[in-house]
């Protein structure tokens, strides 16, 4: 254990302090249940050495108990920054109505969206996509809240048209927004992010070097090994 860890853990259990989570628990006793994930989850990134590895550990929950007065569920406060001020909401399709008689949408300024393509299928789902007139929304005043790019001539609105099945997208999205499943997702995280991290930053495998699918599960099952050995390395000593 690195010295800057060791004054970390002296700090905290010196001053046994509560934090704002509605226990009893204190910060050092938090820190002694949660770091070694943050620990793993920071070694996937770093690649080590476990010395600076430990650094980063105890800085993170530093920063934590610093802002731990103000935090209220937000990242950028947990790190002491200013969030900029958010951009204007852009215009979904709930903000247009549909003319029947004209078979139109008309947009929030009032102007009219005609038909440009019929049953247009993109990702399982069918479309039918409407669009304005380049001149309507060059002089708008709410353009900023309707192009998605400062850069777009004309506002594209696309309406879901189909009434059949879920397709494997939306069961997916059901199935991910469930109790259970956003437990399971949130896993993902610490357990498959860092691989990948661990994998495309440490060990530079930015791309496959092989072709067909064969010859590539050959390099990355070999890279994917080469991982464990390391954590076996690493992590087998601490157990």
């Amino acid at each position: 254990m690195s010295y800057r860890t060791r004054k970390f853990f002296k700090l905290f259990k010196l001053q046994g302090e509560s934090i704002p989570l509605g226990t009893p628990a204190s910060f050092s006793d938090f820190y002694e249940r949660t770091h070694l994930p943050v620990f793993r989850y920071l070694y996937g990134l770093t690649g080590g050495p476990q010395e600076d590895v430990e650094d980063l550990t105890a800085e993170a929950f530093t920063r934590a108990w610093r802002a731990r007065r103000n935090f209220q569920g937000d990242a950028d406060a947990a790190l002491g920054r200013q969030r900029p001020d958010g951009k204007p909401s852009i215009f979904t399709a709930s903000d247009f109505s549909f003319d029947t008689s004209k078979q139109v949408y008309l947009c929030p300024q009032g102007k009219e969206l005609t038909c440009h393509a019929h049953n247009q299928v993109n990702r399982y789902r069918t479309f039918d996509v409407y669009h304005a007139r380049v001149e309507d929304c060059a002089a708008c005043p709410l353009r900023s809240r309707c192009l998605s790019k400062s850069t777009a001539s004309r506002r594209y609105l696309s309406i879901q048209v189909d009434t059949e099945q879920p397709n494997p997208i939306d069961e997916m999205k059901a199935k991910i927004d469930t109790e259970q499943g956003k437990r399971i997702y949130a896993r993902r995280l610490g357990i498959v992010e860092p691989v990948f991290a661990n994998i495309c930053g440490q060990k530079h495998m930015n791309r496959f070097m092989l072709r067909s699918k064969l010859k590539v599960d050959v390099q990355w099952r070999l890279f994917a090994l080469v991982h464990n050995v390391g954590k076996i390395h690493v992590f087998g000593a601490l157990t």
